[in-house]
């Protein structure tokens, strides 16, 4: 079975964080969580 990762890379292209345990029906509050946990903004 096909693994799924999700890189976050910040403005400058530095890649800040790797998840590599993705739940693909929770991936969306997992991105958001993690976002918020990086600093990043919300829009």
């Amino acid at each position: 079975m096909a693994n799924r990762w999700t890189f976050f890379v910040d403005k400058d292209g530095v890649l800040r964080h790797v998840e590599r345990s993705v739940d693909a029906g929770a991936h969306g509050k997992q991105i958001a969580k993690k976002l918020e946990e990086l600093g990043v903004p919300r829009k």
